[in-house]
């Protein structure tokens, strides 16, 4: 895994992605798509217990979310309404331990977030 994670860093720093290489994430994560650039914010999450608890500081009546692990197999996925100051609650109390992504989506727009169980 070490190699491979040289490999990816070298691969990118001598393409002159510099950026990217600084945004690979520990772990899994590298492996993802970076969405960090896109315009889609106000997002938090916040994992208790076997909760994961969605926070927004803007309203969105149409929000699709997806979680999914790092071999891309999908483990939740919701279309709802944000509120801002009101908590969106996911289970994830099935969830296998792991490292797993969520997915924010309105209209053309994405964020992404981490988190590990």
């Amino acid at each position: 895994m070490n190699t491979l994670k040289l490999f990816l860093t070298l691969s990118l720093l001598v393409s002159g992605g510099m950026e990217s290489a600084q945004a690979c994430k520990e772990g899994e994560e590298e492996f993802w798509e970076n969405t960090e650039h896109r315009s889609l914010s106000g997002f938090s999450i916040a994992l208790q217990e076997n909760y994961l608890f969605v926070y927004s500081d803007k309203s969105y009546d149409y929000i699709a979310i997806q979680i999914q692990d790092a071999n891309g197999l999908l483990y939740y996925t919701t279309e709802t309404s944000i509120v801002p100051g009101e908590a969106f609650v996911i289970p994830v109390q099935q969830f296998p331990v792991g490292t797993y992504q969520i997915s924010f989506y309105t209209g053309n727009k994405q964020v992404t977030k981490y988190f590990s169980v």
